[in-house]
């Protein structure tokens, strides 16, 4: 590939960046964008005439993807949940979590004793998750779609791995909230007035000044902010939003942020849990990246096309704060 435009896709995240622009934005290509792209159309197809990619370059694009950058760096919902860290592919990795104040005062006479108090420090490890996808490339499909189909395989393959990635974190944090003060249930399939005011209420108890965040499928922030106490006092401005988009940034002093009941992975299985709505109120725990993401590729002959291979994509969670977080359950 050209040195030059293999220099500037070193960089970190240049990749997907282009990969990206490609697929969702393609008439808004930058001139670089659109260098890389020649480049790449070029080289491509040169190697369908053999299939024979002697420093396997392929692989190589793919791995650049998963730098720390876009590895650490998640979608804005786990952000505002987790804390990022990163280690070696071997290494052991141990929270010890801030204790609570548990000194308890009595009414004592002078000279007299009074029971002890004690703090406990608490060190926990994080769950582990190894990822790993094998996909294959058809040197024909290369041939007829150059450097999109080269752009296509690197985004899908990089957004298989991120929504796998979210749902193994949510379903972490859903299992943390098995029960207590911070679980509540509604009895049917939709918000209702008393229990979204004491969600809102929940985590405005347990806040230390930052923004609560509630999110759940699109259904159920909709259905929030078509509530009386979500519209109460709309402004023009406000009114404006909900008939544009059909929903509201804020419920109570909450942000809300809603994702697709729609989309799901490619299992078939939703990205965000139906019947649940979660919320925070700050940081709860920290997610851990271990070692990096590795590629291999070789080519089938037979077949004519290329395997692809990505492995090693592992990451911790670990929560460190769970009555910072809350969920709402749906029985219907």
């Amino acid at each position: 590939m050209n040195t030059e435009i293999s220099a500037i896709m070193d960089q970190s995240g240049r990749v997907l960046d282009w990969a990206n622009a490609v697929k969702y934005s393609p008439a808004e290509l930058s001139a670089e964008d659109k260098e890389i792209s020649a480049v790449t159309d070029a080289w491509v197809k040169e190697l369908c005439k053999t299939g024979f990619d002697k420093d396997h370059e392929l692989s190589a694009l793919v791995t650049k993807t998963f730098t720390p950058d876009t590895v650490s760096a998640p979608s804005e919902l786990i952000d505002m949940l987790f804390d990022n860290d990163s280690i070696g592919e071997f290494d052991d990795y141990r929270v010890t979590v801030d204790p609570e104040n548990t000194i308890e005062v009595y009414d004592a006479i002078t000279g007299g004793n009074v029971p002890r108090s004690f703090i406990d420090f608490k060190v926990l490890k994080p769950t582990f998750c190894s990822l790993q996808a094998e996909t294959s490339l058809k040197l024909e499909d290369i041939r007829r779609g150059g450097y999109k189909s080269v752009a296509n395989m690197i985004t899908n393959i990089n957004e298989a791995f991120e929504l796998a990635r979210v749902t193994r974190i949510l379903d972490i944090l859903d299992k943390a909230l098995a029960g207590g003060e911070n679980v509540f249930t509604e009895t049917g399939a939709t918000p209702t007035e008393e229990i979204c005011r004491k969600l809102a209420t929940y985590l405005m108890d347990v806040t230390n000044g930052e923004t609560p965040a509630i999110f759940g499928q699109n259904k159920y922030i909709v259905g929030m902010t078509g509530l009386q106490s979500a519209q109460y006092g709309f402004s023009d401005a406000v009114k404006n939003q909900y008939n544009k988009v059909g929903k509201l940034d804020m419920y109570a002093g909450c942000r809300l942020f809603g994702l697709s009941g729609v989309k799901k992975l490619a299992n078939g299985d939703f990205i965000i849990p139906d019947k649940r709505l979660f919320a925070a109120a700050g940081k709860i725990g920290k997610v851990i990246t271990r070692g990096e993401t590795r590629t291999y590729q070789e080519t089938d002959i037979n077949n004519e096309q290329i395997h692809i291979k990505v492995g090693g994509y592992s990451f911790g969670t670990v929560v460190t704060d769970i009555s910072k977080a809350a969920k709402v359950v749906y029985n219907q």
